[in-house]
């Protein structure tokens, strides 16, 4: 897990799903299964990210009015995801108050997502706005 925020009842969550070889962003409903209403979840293959070692630039870009996350390494776009629901998030918001977490795996309880925590190390700060267009 690389970022955590919410949980069961509204979630987000930024997680690499070994299984399924994608790094996984998704907001909304924290308890839904994947697929189900009022969730947005977008999947990056592995093999479209960088394993250089060196440092990276993620940029995320959450919507609640329509549902949508959008997601950049180094100013690269790399996808985009809808709520499966063309809506609203869940709540109309993209998180819910529970405890979160950055870089540790600690407090996720995202419904159905990996909870360990991220491998190796991150080095930078993690960097949240509000209210803001998003310029990669």
């Amino acid at each position: 897990m690389l970022f955590e925020y919410g949980g069961a009842g509204t979630g987000h969550i930024v997680v690499l799903r070994a299984s399924d070889n994608v790094l996984r962003l998704r907001a909304g409903d924290g308890a839904s299964s994947p697929g189900e209403t009022k969730t947005v979840i977008l999947d990056v293959p592995f093999a479209s990210l960088p394993t250089d070692g060196s440092e990276h630039r993620l940029v995320w870009d959450i919507r609640v009015n329509p549902g949508r996350l959008r997601f950049w390494v180094d100013g690269v776009f790399m996808g985009e995801g809808f709520s499966d629901a063309g809506g609203v998030l869940e709540g109309s918001k993209w998180s819910g108050t529970g405890s979160g977490g950055f870089a540790t795996g600690a407090n996720a309880n995202v419904g159905g997502e990996p909870r360990g925590a991220w491998p190796g190390s991150v080095t930078s700060d993690l960097l949240l706005y509000n209210q803001q267009q998003v310029s990669v």
